[in-house]
């Protein structure tokens, strides 16, 4: 029974580790100016290489049009 009691024991512990190595994620957070106006989905590509941060930029960056991004402004992306 001590046994089975410490392999349970294990499990649970291996598991827990797991969940913290995926919560403890590091996010890349940087600001950038764009010169000119665009979308959004082609700013967040153009810094991040991939589409799939921008409803969070969109969402962050408080942007009413995501098709029609203001050029001469401070944005915020968060890669995670």
């Amino acid at each position: 029974k001590s046994r089975q009691s410490l392999l349970s024991l294990q499990a649970k512990f291996l598991s827990a580790i797991d969940d913290a190595q995926d919560s403890l994620k590091l996010k890349r957070k940087f600001t950038f100016e764009s010169k000119k106006t665009f979308p959004s989905l082609a700013l967040v590509y153009d810094k991040t290489e991939q589409i799939k941060f921008e409803d969070d930029f969109v969402a962050r960056n408080k942007i009413r049009h995501p098709g029609h991004v203001t050029g001469g402004t401070q944005y915020e992306i968060v890669e995670f």
